[in-house]
């Protein structure tokens, strides 16, 4: 989970969060940066329950498309920074500042670089391709099938979400599987190692 700097005032603050999947026993730094151009490397997880504790109260939210958690909330916080603390499933809980303005003041300023601008200005990944890297070899369209593969959905669901045929989508996926060297096994299960490859490339 990758938390970012939180706001609020009197009986309320405003949490932004995003929930990202990972490999088990992945570096919190290898995760932490999943904003900008890097949006497009990493595998979200959406519908997830997030338990926010807000000093003495709790609450308890779901992740939306692309992870991300932005929800106003009930608070009985202290002027001035403060913590909240996110937990989700089986994740490491993390710490998240909260800047809480005493009343008084009637101007402030929130300053943020929205990940729209970035995504409008760069519509897909830059830089070298890393020798060896068969996701490398990917097209855009087949990466973003890949990335929503990772968040557990079905051919069905990439269908809607991308508006595309059934048999589109099972084109794709035979692409993947081929181009990742993913033969047929009775033993495996070719989509999870796709997928456990996505997440071992991703930055």
């Amino acid at each position: 989970m990758v938390p970012y700097v939180g706001y609020g005032a009197d009986g309320w603050v405003r949490v932004l969060a995003r929930v990202l999947l990972a490999p088990p026993g992945s570096r919190r730094r290898e995760v932490e940066d999943g904003r900008g151009w890097r949006r497009f490397f990493c595998a979200s997880a959406a519908d997830v329950p997030v338990t926010i504790q807000l000093g003495e109260q709790t609450h308890v939210v779901t992740s939306v498309r692309d992870g991300y958690v932005d929800v106003r909330l009930e608070s009985d916080l202290e002027p001035g920074w403060n913590t909240a603390r996110l937990s989700a499933h089986d994740a490491d809980p993390v710490d998240l500042p909260v800047r809480v303005v005493a009343p008084g003041p009637q101007l402030g300023l929130v300053s943020d670089i929205d990940d729209t601008v970035v995504v409008t200005m760069l519509p897909r990944p830059v830089g070298k391709k890393r020798a060896g890297d068969p996701i490398a070899t990917l097209t855009d369209r087949e990466r973003r099938v890949l990335a929503l593969m990772a968040q557990g959905m079905s051919n069905s669901a990439l269908s809607t979400e991308l508006s595309l045929s059934a048999k589109t989508i099972e084109a794709h996926v035979r692409s993947i599987f081929t181009k990742l060297n993913l033969v047929p096994d009775a033993g495996d299960h070719r989509r999870v190692r796709a997928v456990l490859a996505f997440l071992r490339n991703a930055p």
